[in-house]
């Protein structure tokens, strides 16, 4: 009965392992060809050839039929393209690089939750910059103002007795 038992058990592990390899190899296509449709995305949207996309080629191609149908198919918002151009342009430059769009839409693709964060991080990276940039002009104001404070002990120095003597003139 024991060897019974086990014969089971071992013949049960070993579907279980074939079936956890066939699912992730599924997956593995799965992602391929998500991958290959926001790749054909990119390529039919580029109209003018220069491996990017503007937001007026991106809003074209979305009235296209094929894209849409792929957008639909990986689950991105073809309703709200001016927003989801603005998710992928995380830098605000106007203008997604192929390797932008392509990784912005993988990781697009899926839960709304997902949409969600990468809107957030989007715009935590356009604050993170934006911070950047006000550091740089803090510092630069701070060394304009010690600039300011030596010559202005430089000018009292200089003029200091000049100013006591015609006051006590005046006096």
């Amino acid at each position: 009965m024991n060897i019974l038992v086990s014969v089971i058990v071992e013949q049960t592990l070993a579907a279980s392992l074939q079936n956890k390899q066939r699912l992730r190899v599924r997956e593995e296509k799965a992602q391929r060809a998500e991958l290959d449709s926001i790749k054909e995305i990119f390529l039919i949207s580029d109209t003018d050839g220069s491996n990017s996309l503007d937001r007026e080629e991106f809003l074209a191609a979305v009235k296209n039929p094929e894209v849409q149908w792929r957008m639909k198919m990986l689950e991105l918002p073809v309703a709200e393209t001016v927003k989801l151009f603005g998710v992928l342009d995380g830098d605000g430059s106007q203008t997604l690089s192929y390797t932008d769009f392509i990784q912005g839409c993988a990781k697009l693709k899926g839960h709304a939750m997902s949409k969600d964060m990468l809107a957030v991080m989007a715009q935590a990276d356009a604050l993170a910059t934006k911070m950047d940039l006000m550091d740089d002009s803090l510092a630069e104001s701070e060394r304009m103002v010690a600039g300011l404070d030596e010559i202005s002990l430089r000018i009292v120095r200089r003029f200091d007795s000049a100013i006591l003597g015609s006051r006590r003139r005046m006096a």
